[in-house]
């Protein structure tokens, strides 16, 4: 951050900054507000399942005549099966964006590099030495009058 206010650069920063989270933000909304609809929906199918369960189990205990047990075993057996589905379904969002994520590195792992070090046609024109060298290298950033480098030489040898 130094850097950058010796620079005067802080207002570009900021905005630049602003400008990137756009984006992001917004997907982060959507993503938020359809985990929200996702896990509203299945807490709201759990529970409609147990008024249903409790329902046809008073008409069936009055009706046929099923014992408080048998009607308590079977509505529990239910309410735990729909509980666990209701739970399951609020990792939905979350599986999409595993796969999507798994997709993508499976790409990244699958593209043919521009330089492939294994192809027996590739030849390099010059051998390799190790030697870094660097003859009058001048810079100096855009924003500022003084050179940081001027005429910069450094030679290094490989060990």
């Amino acid at each position: 951050m130094r850097t950058v206010a010796s620079f005067g650069r802080e207002d570009n920063l900021i905005r630049s900054y602003e400008e990137k989270l756009e984006h992001p933000l917004k997907r982060a909304i959507r993503k938020g507000n359809c985990s929200g609809l996702a896990f509203g929906f299945s807490q709201m199918s759990m529970f409609l399942i147990y008024a249903f369960v409790f329902y046809i189990g008073a008409i069936f205990t009055e009706e046929i005549d099923l014992s408080f047990r048998d009607m308590y075993q079977a509505i529990f057996g239910v309410m735990f099966a729909a509980f666990g589905a209701g739970n399951a379904a609020q990792f939905a969002p979350e599986r999409g964006a595993a796969l999507n994520a798994a997709s993508n590195i499976f790409k990244l792992l699958d593209e043919k590099p521009l330089i492939d070090i294994d192809d027996p046609k590739q030849t390099c024109k010059d051998e390799l030495k190790g030697d870094i060298e660097f003859k009058n290298v001048s810079f100096k950033y855009p924003t500022r009058e003084k050179q940081v480098f001027n005429n910069f030489n450094l030679k290094i040898r490989p060990s």
